[in-house]
């Protein structure tokens, strides 16, 4: 009894704390199922009315809270219904939100088997725990999650809701190598969002556009867009979506050259990226620079940046973006002369981009092997990694990568004929840019004049580091062609 001689309230009962974790465990099960029940309702209920609605931060021990008072009796079902769904998916958008991905994929896998997750709440958890199997490196998965979220987006005719899916589903196209697939999806989700000047629906269809066409290789139409997107007013633009912008530019900037611009819009969405708090756009861009300060020679700022990058990737569970940024840096590690360093990361980035399906990532990848092999006097292991380069290439209409290399490797076993062949092949392709159209033909026409090559390529076209292993590792080389390889052999920068 209180001092007055009244009965004590709830609100008196729970003023109480056991400080002691083990005596207030304790406590806790020595009350029956019901009253146990009871309390989890009376706290999810104390809780809300602090709150007044604002329950985002706090909706993992809500959502705790519900199930602890469903535990306690068939009473307090119909009264946690709509609390537990609107808990589970609150929790779910957290996870999302802090990068646990396998958490949240489960919880919007609970949430959609629901029998009250219909209409927009279902095809919205669906749209989510598609980019929790994109980001966990499982794109076919995905696939299956974003195209059923499409089709019921379809069936419900909801307009703004297609254009956001369709900018989802052309994503995931991408990831398999579906380019005119992707096109279509982004060119459909312009169209809607135009109709409805839905802001950032468009803004985001332009960024995803521009960045295939990126990959394409196509930096002029990749830059146009980012404009185009860049023009939208900020303050209707996710900064994450903006931070992306900044970023393609950039690209498509050092695509053309301009690096000294690259470098600054870089810096700029880095320090996006890290206001905002997006680990994955600041883990690209971390990557992205340091692929920049190789081509410059800038080898010790760019093994740092690509340490940061695969260091967040590991931490956040970025499994597709870890998988892409292991492919550069093993180019790296080749550069400065660490053949076996080199060797094991491009291993564990083919068998990475094999198990998320990345197929054009892992195209490079096993081209890139071969390549190594091929420097190394390993023909036949070469021959057997750029066959199978070309076979995943192929199908994602990005055989240059191997074909470059084809046309080097030929160079250094005298065939001209195939040489030239190949090179061929690279003129008359209209997706191939005219620079790398360029370098090939220079590279054919430096052989035909008899300058000096090893393997098919020129001595200043190997890093110092690489050209010292080579020399170490590779007995047989002609003592003009070491004496090349050895010029210029300074200390990498």
């Amino acid at each position: 009894m209180s001092p007055s001689g009244n009965a004590p309230t709830a609100s008196a009962e729970l003023a109480y704390l056991f400080r002691h974790a083990l005596l207030r465990e304790g406590a806790y099960e020595l009350q029956l199922p019901s009253e146990r029940g009871t309390l989890h309702r009376l706290a999810v209920e104390i809780i809300e009315e602090v709150l007044q609605g604002d329950t985002y931060p706090y909706a993992l021990e809500l959502l705790a809270h519900v199930r602890g008072a469903v535990a306690g009796g068939s009473q307090h079902i119909s009264w946690a219904l709509d609390r537990e769904y609107r808990y589970l998916e609150q929790v779910g958008h957290h996870c999302q939100r802090n990068y646990e991905w396998s958490r949240a994929h489960d919880l919007y896998s609970e949430l959609l088997d629901q029998s009250r997750c219909t209409g927009e709440s279902r095809i919205q958890a669906l749209r989510h725990r598609g980019a929790m199997r994109f980001g966990m490196g499982r794109p076919h998965e995905a696939l299956a999650d974003i195209q059923e979220a499409a089709e019921a987006a379809d069936a419900l005719g909801d307009r703004a809701l297609i254009a956001t899916v369709l900018n989802n589903l052309g994503n995931v196209r991408i990831a398999l190598g579906q380019h005119d697939a992707a096109t279509d999806c982004f060119t459909r989700s312009l169209q809607i969002a135009e109709e409805l000047n839905s802001t950032r629906t468009l803004s985001s269809a332009l960024g995803n556009l521009a960045l295939l066409r990126l990959m394409q290789r196509r930096p002029e139409e990749a830059r146009e867009l980012v404009h185009r997107a860049m023009d939208i007013e900020a303050d209707d633009v996710h900064l994450q979506d903006r931070c992306g912008q900044i970023s393609n530019l950039a690209r498509g900037e050092r695509e053309m050259g301009n690096d000294a611009e690259a470098e600054a819009l870089y810096l700029k969405a880095l320090a996006l990226a890290q206001s905002c708090g997006s680990r994955i756009f600041e883990s690209i861009i971390n990557g992205n620079l340091a692929e920049m300060h190789v081509e410059q020679g800038r080898l010790h700022e760019a093994e740092a940046e690509f340490r940061r990058a695969l260091s967040i990737q590991r931490e956040s569970g970025l499994a597709r973006n870890e998988a892409i940024t292991l492919v550069n840096y093993a180019l790296l590690l080749r550069d400065q002369g660490q053949i076996e360093a080199a060797m094991e990361a491009n291993a564990t980035a083919i068998a990475l981009n094999r198990k998320v399906h990345n197929r054009v990532n892992l195209g490079i990848a096993l081209a890139d092997r071969a390549q190594m092999l091929w420097l190394l006097g390993k023909d036949d292991a070469a021959d057997e990694h750029l066959a199978a380069a070309r076979e995943q290439l192929d199908g994602v209409n990005q055989l240059e990568f191997a074909d470059t290399l084809a046309l080097r490797m030929h160079c250094g076993r005298n065939d001209h004929a195939s040489a030239a062949a190949v090179n061929d092949r690279i003129q008359s392709e209209p997706g191939v840019p005219g620079k790398v159209k360029a370098e090939m033909q220079a590279e054919l026409e430096a052989y035909t004049r008899g300058e000096v090559l090893y393997r098919g390529f020129r001595p200043a076209d190997l890093a110092p580091g690489l050209r010292r292993t080579l020399l170490r590792l590779v007995a047989d080389i002609p003592g003009p062609q070491a004496a090349a390889l050895d010029a210029d052999a300074t200390p990498d920068t």
